[in-house]
């Protein structure tokens, strides 16, 4: 069986998108395919100054590397275990970013638009109906400029 033929597909394509479908959520991703790692590239756009959102955060890796670039960075995550976690690590790093108790489905962001949104190995935790309006609730926190990034 052909191996691309078995992965679910967002858009009308590989890289195109349904009719009224937001394209970030096609590309949500594709940057990323085949990469090692997990962290934040040099080419994201997150340096002094920007605005990252990251879902699902756990131990805030991304939200405090994020944080040391000199970016305004919030860490979401409904488990306030992980969050204690990712303060503890903020603080080890000497950082300060932004920690919000809530999931995909409930987090409302307060304040400007993201200049990134990220998450990492969390979306397949949600049941298949709600995957699409997690991302739509991720794209709508972000400039409308930027990608969504999805690892």
């Amino acid at each position: 069986m052909d191996a691309q033929a078995s992965e679910p597909m967002v858009g009308g394509g590989a890289d195109e998108p349904l009719p009224g479908q937001d394209e970030r959520l096609v590309r949500c991703g594709e940057s990323h395919r085949g990469r090692g790692g997990g962290g934040l590239d040099e080419d994201e756009g997150v340096a002094e100054g920007s605005r990252l959102i990251d879902l699902a955060c756990g131990t805030g890796s991304l939200a405090v590397q994020a944080a040391r670039r000199g970016a305004v960075a919030h860490g979401v995550d409904v488990s306030e275990e992980m969050l204690a976690f990712a303060q503890a690590r903020a603080e080890r790093f000497g950082v300060a970013p932004h920690w919000h108790r809530g999931g995909f489905l409930d987090y409302a962001h307060i304040g400007p638009l993201a200049d990134v949104v990220t998450t990492k190995s969390a979306l397949h935790q949600l049941p298949d109906l709600w995957k699409q309006q997690a991302l739509r609730n991720a794209a709508g926190y972000l400039d409308t400029r930027r990608p969504l990034r999805c690892m």
